[in-house]
């Protein structure tokens, strides 16, 4: 047996094109969200897959056959407490007048200062990356938090965000 190997890269602008092109699937953006935290989730990767197929989630128990999660080879996550940068998301997403788009939050949150949005930063150096605020939006995304909402037109599907009923 040779152990495989595989590497994503994406951002969070794929996110958005992938979701306008699933949303009216049955289950699609379920599935796309599913994959996203495969991705950035920080449980056994084989448990994951397992389960996904509807078998038992074994984890990953012999050294030489561990996942990236389970090997260590990841870097080591630090758990970071953001409920109130949540809160003045939400604020903010509420106030908006116009529709807004992920990518829009996202670059609305970048040209102003960061400590404007998100006064605890100071305590919160998470943020101050912009990848790291980029992944934070997405996360928002797809615990629910934070819900899409899709305008179809001739030309393009447009996925707008909105602050959903969980907030």
């Amino acid at each position: 047996k040779k152990a495989s190997r595989s590497i994503t890269f994406y951002s969070m602008q794929d996110i958005q094109r992938a979701s306008s092109r699933v949303f009216d699937l049955v289950e699609g953006l379920d599935r796309l969200y599913q994959m996203i935290n495969f991705c950035e989730g920080n449980e056994c990767r084989r448990a994951t897959i397992r389960s996904y197929f509807g078998e038992a989630p074994l984890q990953c128990d012999s050294p030489h056959e561990r996942c990236d999660f389970c090997s260590g080879r990841l870097d080591p996550l630090v758990e970071t407490n953001l409920l109130e940068e949540a809160k003045e998301v939400v604020t903010l997403l509420r106030s908006a007048k116009d529709k807004t788009t992920l990518r829009q939050l996202a670059l609305n949150l970048r040209k102003k200062s960061l400590s404007h949005y998100f006064p605890a930063s100071s305590k919160n150096p998470y943020l101050a990356d912009v990848h790291n605020r980029e992944k934070f939006l997405v996360f928002l995304v797809t615990t629910g938090l934070l819900q899409e909402s899709f305008n179809s037109t001739a030309y393009s599907t447009n996925a707008y965000i909105q602050v959903s009923h969980k907030a």
